[in-house]
């Protein structure tokens, strides 16, 4: 949980033992709302807070063959 200005961003990397998930999918749900985003080369994923408020974030890896489902959840509240 935390306290941000607004225009902050969110930012998750996912990795494997050190390594970056490149283009790999995953759902970001933003106060529930479900949004698909592929990391990047660097395995980053962001989201931009463009509003005041308080956000629940949810992002979830669903897995593959070699990787075990990944789910990490925060709260956070966007001042201005």
């Amino acid at each position: 949980q935390g306290t941000f200005v607004k225009g902050s961003k969110y930012k998750v990397t996912l990795k494997y033992r050190g390594t970056a998930k490149k283009k790999t999918k995953v759902l970001l749900y933003v106060n529930g709302k479900k949004t698909t985003k592929t990391t990047s080369n660097a395995g980053v994923i962001t989201f931009p807070f463009k509003s005041k408020g308080t956000f629940s974030l949810k992002v979830v890896f669903s897995g593959d063959k070699n990787h075990n489902k990944v789910e990490l959840s925060r709260k956070f509240t966007i001042t201005e």
